[in-house]
């Protein structure tokens, strides 16, 4: 009983496989489908409704950004702290000559500024500035970043130690 079961399980697989081997005749059998048979085609697509159009999203337009007070550019002897704050470009270049190796530089608020620290200092911070540019010759300790966006730091001589916490570019 076994035998017959098998010589019949194999009739259908020797059809199968018979037909798929017919070659280049395998597609003979086939109709030709036309150009208005073809249902992918756009111009058969939804004939009933025009197809949506897509509608590009507003972008609104993005407020200029302005400085958030009086601009300020002092020297603070009680701390010998150079204090830099609210420049934009508009003010041109900022220009702070260090005298004595002890100072420091703080910038804060700054948007579109360029501020350029001539001679040495002990360190230099930049906290919440925007595509703000900082040229300084040496700071001998660091140079801070905190809290800005699209910021360029040029050292033109020599700094040990450069940190940069939540910065964008």
């Amino acid at each position: 009983a076994s035998k017959t079961t098998a010589a019949t399980s194999t009739k259908p697989a020797v059809a199968l496989f018979s037909a798929l081997n017919k070659g280049e005749n395998i597609t003979s059998g086939l109709k030709t489908v036309t150009k208005d048979m073809q249902t992918w085609r756009a111009e058969y697509k939804g004939a009933d409704a025009p197809a949506p159009v897509k509608v590009a999203p507003k972008i609104a337009p993005r407020v200029a950004e302005t400085v958030k007070g009086p601009p300020k550019l002092e020297f603070q002897d009680a701390g010998s702290k150079w204090v830099v704050e609210n420049q934009s470009a508009s003010n041109g270049v900022v220009t702070i000559q260090i005298q004595d190796k002890k100072e420091t530089v703080y910038i804060f608020g700054c948007i579109g500024a360029t501020i350029s620290v001539k001679g040495k200092c002990k360190s230099i911070v930049v906290d919440s500035s925007k595509k703000t540019k900082l040229y300084f010759d040496t700071a001998m300790a660091s140079v801070e970043v905190v809290n800005s966006q699209r910021m360029e730091v040029h050292c033109l001589e020599k700094v040990p130690s450069v940190a940069i916490d939540k910065t964008d570019g």
